[in-house]
């Protein structure tokens, strides 16, 4: 799933490491989701919170329920 978590960590002079500390999850599921992966709706609030962003900024192929 195409996201913009990457340049939002670049942009934000973050690590994979720190968000995955801040967001509860293992390292790896970052790297998987920066990947394309698709995350489980728990998973994408835990790590869209810490880094300030909407879960629609994180993936914006995402579409908001009317």
């Amino acid at each position: 799933m195409k996201n913009n978590l990457e340049a939002i960590l670049k942009e934000q002079g973050r690590m994979k490491g720190w968000l995955a500390q801040k967001a509860n999850v293992r390292p790896n599921t970052i790297t998987e989701l920066i990947k394309g992966a698709e995350p489980k709706l728990k998973t994408a609030y835990r790590i869209a919170k810490p880094l300030g962003k909407s879960v629609y900024d994180i993936w914006p192929d995402v579409e908001e329920e009317s």
